[in-house]
């Protein structure tokens, strides 16, 4: 292939080697502006400004009479205002070119021919018009070329800012007619950065990038059309204004586990402050198989979901099921959910596809649910999930990035990656979602809108998710590189390689070393700044899992592993907790409040406790009772000394729910209120030995005077009186239902004709009002059907 061809007049010479017989086939292929004796005319715009120059080129081989010297052509030019022509000479760009070039200049003012100036006024139409000879098929004709005098700037309209982050924004406006964009803008008057397209366009929209948060900026916009004729709109000079928010600020980590890696940063630290050893509490499965996903714990429950399907919420301390759905098909990869403000999101497969769930996370209760046939989408269960400022993110199959709406799980956008996410997920941080693909390319988008902030293709495959710290984010590859990314702009801030393949192994931070895990079996420690090596540690197997923090140690496990526990000081391994699984855990960790819980690769769930100086378990952490009005709800919960450092006493306090239905609290047998056995004015547990527990009953009045669905969040904290860091709610939703209508139980019978048959049937309120069910009996064949009361004799009334 030749690029940047000179025009002009080219012999091909093609030759053959080594023919073995006959004549040799071959193809010569052309593209481009071919010059052939069809003469055709072009100028150099399609607009001028009344004193421009028109360029004038007219391409035709048969004007090309001796190929040694540049010949001459002749083109006539007519406005107008000078609607007699003026001649103008062209000339043959070279020998043999059959390229004719010339121009003439405009003049505003009368016609006046034969000046070597075309007259013209603002808005004529310009005619160049070339005569043919010999168009090569024995014809001859003219041929033309058309422009427009433009001496009129476009109008510029709609000015205004949107999209503000805190380092960017978008400045949008419109033209009535086709032009480029710019902008100027600083913190002071008059602004002298800017940023522009040259593309012509009637919608204008500059993005901003690299400003300081919190900072008010002055811009103006400037619009040029092809004539050349330019805008410039200041606001009568006293320029536009746009104020940067505030940088939000990086999520802390949370105290329970909500999501994949703790928090939206996926920073995988817990504030827990436990010492290894871990001990085994509990345990339950197999359930099918499990590979790269793990457990959430919310609201104290735990979530996990393995290869067979099935959603489960357990009791994070004793493992027991508080409520399960099928939601996926068995052996499709399930997603590590995210639960955020009392409802839990999912992804699931199945044989019509994935679907994304929204559950009540304390009754399994589903919110809203949408696949493909509602979204156009097909997502991908194979991920972890996210959750941030009310949208839900996550990947499709479709190598796209979205956000639903997490209020209805409409879509709010989505965005095309350059292939799949695989174990991965969004990391969320300062209004920037990041994506990763096996592609090998991290994403970084505006997480409200989706539009592409910056891409970064990297060495190989990734199917880690990104950790965002220290004002990069962190991203392992399948050819054993660690990179960290400007989380800003996508430049490199440093890479270290040699590490083997990197697999589904998110790094964790602990405010100053970052560590993952590789498949040449070993956990590393690297410096988060530059990215120095500080320790390796041999494990039994290849790493395919993402580890957690808490409190100076690592815990992971690996293909063919225990569950390990790891000082972060050196790398050394303190402790050895073994899986039932042979083939060991591609889990993820869960750390919570002393605990640690993961999965094996087999299906089975584990929940470990360490060594907590001072902590209590409240069993169960949330529970949900439905209410008539006028009503005493009773709920009860246990209260347990985990601490190892003592005897300690937990105050209770109360939270009332928005509707304020009163609270009181009782010791085990509900009548003896909770006294304060401290003297520090707030009823308490009494002192408990480590280990030891306390029943407390609490009572929730629902008034007399509710509504239909009126439902009440009550909360009791427990608070250790040894350390008052350390607390756990206990929540308590009471809810009116709504009216509803249960009917039941269904009957089938072998009849012959002329039989009668009598069901029982039992019709109950299932609201939380009183209420009249009305029953209206149908049969598909027009069989008859009569009610009767629990007699069977007396027919229903119309009360």
């Amino acid at each position: 292939m030749i690029s940047n061809v000179q025009a002009g007049l080219w012999t091909i010479t093609v030759t053959g080697f080594d023919v073995p017989q006959g004549p040799q086939s071959y193809a010569l292929v052309m593209t481009g502006g071919i010059a052939t004796e069809r003469g055709v005319i072009g100028l150099d715009h399609h607009r001028y400004q009344s004193s421009a120059t028109v360029n004038i080129k007219v391409v035709d081989t048969g004007l090309n009479l001796d190929p040694n010297v540049p010949d001459t052509a002749q083109v006539n030019m007519s406005s107008d205002t000078e609607s007699t022509p003026e001649l103008v000479t062209l000339t043959e760009t070279g020998n043999a070119s059959s390229v004719f070039a010339g121009s003439i200049p405009l003049a505003l003012g009368p016609a006046n021919p034969g000046d070597g100036f075309l007259e013209v006024a603002n808005g004529d139409n310009i005619t160049a018009m070339y005569y043919d000879n010999n168009n090569g098929q024995g014809g001859s004709g003219p041929t033309y070329a058309y422009a427009v005098v433009d001496d009129s700037p476009p109008i510029i309209s709609g000015v205004g800012a949107s999209n503000l982050r805190f380092n960017r924004a978008d400045i949008g406006w419109t033209t009535d007619e086709l032009s480029d964009s710019l902008v100027y803008f600083g913190t002071t008057t008059p602004p002298g950065n800017t940023v522009g397209s040259a593309t012509r366009t009637l919608s204008h929209s500059v993005v901003l990038s690299g400003l300081t948060d919190n900072t008010t900026y002055f811009f103006a916009v400037q619009s040029t059309d092809e004539a050349g004729n330019t805008a410039l709109d200041n606001n009568n000079s006293a320029y536009y204004t746009l104020t940067t928010p505030l940088k939000p600020p990086t999520a802390p980590p949370s105290p329970e586990w909500p999501t994949f890696h703790n928090n939206q940063p996926r920073q995988g630290i817990s504030p827990s402050n436990h010492l290894p050893p871990m001990e085994q509490q509990w345990t339950d499965g197999p359930f099918l198989i499990n590979r790269w996903n793990g457990p959430v714990m919310a609201d104290g429950i735990l979530f996990s979901n393995p290869l067979d399907g099935t959603l489960r919420a357990r009791d994070p301390y004793s493992g027991e099921v508080l409520w399960s759905r099928t939601l996926g098909g068995q052996f499709y990869y399930t997603s590590t959910p995210t639960v955020a403000n009392g409802v839990l999101y999912a992804t699931f497969y199945g044989p019509s596809g994935g679907y994304v769930y929204a559950l009540n996370d304390v009754t399994g209760d589903t919110i809203w649910v949408v696949g493909i046939s509602d979204t156009q989408l097909d997502f991908n269960a194979r991920n972890v999930m996210a959750f941030a400022d009310d949208l839900v993110f996550g990947t499709t199959w479709g190598q796209q990035a979205y956000a639903l709406n997490a209020a209805d799980g409409t879509v709010a956008w989505t965005f095309q990656l350059d292939g799949l996410a695989i174990a991965s997920g969004a990391t969320i941080n300062a209004g920037i979602a990041y994506f990763e693909t096996i592609a090998g390319t991290v994403f970084a988008l505006d997480e409200f809108s989706g539009a592409l902030i910056w891409s970064h293709t990297l060495d190989s495959t990734i199917t880690t998710t990104a950790l965002y710290a220290q004002g990069n984010v962190y991203v392992g590859t399948y050819a054993g590189t660690e990179w960290a990314l400007d989380a800003l702009t996508g430049a490199t801030a440093w890479s270290t390689g040699g590490f083997n393949l990197i697999d589904a192994s998110a790094a964790v931070y602990d405010g100053v070393n970052i560590y993952f895990g590789t498949f040449a079996a070993t956990y590393v420690a690297l410096d988060a700044t530059d990215g120095h090596l500080i320790w390796r540690t041999s494990v039994a197997g290849p790493v395919g899992t993402a580890p957690a923090y808490a409190n100076g140690f690592l815990y992971g496990t690996c293909w063919f592993c225990p569950l390990y526990s790891i000082d972060v000081a050196d790398g050394t391994i303190v402790d050895q907790d073994g899986l039932s699984s042979s083939s060991g855990s591609t889990s993820f960790p869960a750390v919570s409040d002393g605990w640690v819980w993961l999965e094996d690769n087999d299906g089975n769930i584990y929940g470990f406790l360490g060594q907590l100086p001072v902590g209590l378990l409240l069993k169960p952490g949330a529970q949900a009772q439905d209410s008539v009005p006028d009503n005493t709800v009773t709920y009860s919960v246990n209260v347990k000394n985990v601490g190892i450092s003592g005897p300690d006493t937990f105050d209770a306090t109360i939270t009332l729910g928005a509707h304020g239905w009163a609270v009181v609290l009782y010791e085990a047998d509900g009548v003896t209120p909770l006294p304060d056995t401290d003297g520090d004015g707030i009823p308490d547990t009494g002192s408990l030995a480590t280990g030891a527990s306390a029943d407390v009953v609490i009572t929730v009045t629902v008034p007399a005077t509710v509504n239909a669905g009126d439902t009440e969040l009550s909360l009791v904290t427990f608070t250790s009186s040894n350390d008052v860091s350390r607390f756990k709610v206990e929540k308590l939703t009471t809810t009116v239902p709504l009216p509803g209508v249960g009917i039941g139980p269904r009957a089938y019978f072998p009849l012959q004709p002329g039989d009668t048959a009598a069901a029982p049937m039992d019709v109950r309120n299932k609201g939380g009002l009183p209420d009249t069910i009305e029953l209206a009996p149908t049969s598909g064949h027009g069989w008859t059907v009569t009610i009767y009361q629990a007699d069977g004799v007396t027919p229903l009334t119309d009360t």
